[in-house]
């Protein structure tokens, strides 16, 4: 599974993702019976801070430029869950993922405001397989 344009602005925090377990959250046990098929992390910036303009990201390709790409140009994570797609049934043919952000240790006081619904921004998920 990959999760594609992953922005990484705010905190830094675990992903948990949980498969066909809408009701996940920061307590869940993150057990297979809880449909937990693996964690990514980021390390988040904590926001923006700078003048006006500081924190957008430009991104206009030019010919022959080789600078590294913009601090928060959105990421992509891999997480295998090749386990669970063995086990799905084929009947069903679908499934649905559920990403639990839990801040990390000692980000809590620190981030009162931040709603955690808020926390997880990407632009899409896709599975890959091969037969």
């Amino acid at each position: 599974m990959e999760l594609l344009e992953l922005e990484h602005a705010g905190p830094s925090y675990e992903g948990r993702v949980f498969i066909n377990n809408t009701e996940a959250d920061q307590n869940t046990l993150s057990t297979k019976e809880n449909g937990y098929v693996g964690s990514y992390y980021i390390f988040g910036h904590g926001g923006c801070f700078g003048g006006s303009g500081h924190c957008s990201i430009d991104e206009t390709e030019r010919p022959y430029d080789y600078r590294t790409t913009h601090p928060l140009t959105p990421i992509y994570k891999r997480l295998e869950i090749t386990d669970f797609v063995k086990s799905m049934d084929e009947e069903k043919g679908s499934f649905t993922v559920t990403i639990v952000p839990v801040l990390a240790e000692g980000l809590e006081d620190w981030f009162v405001h931040i709603d955690l619904e808020d926390v997880v921004k990407l632009e899409k998920i896709v599975l890959k397989t091969y037969r």
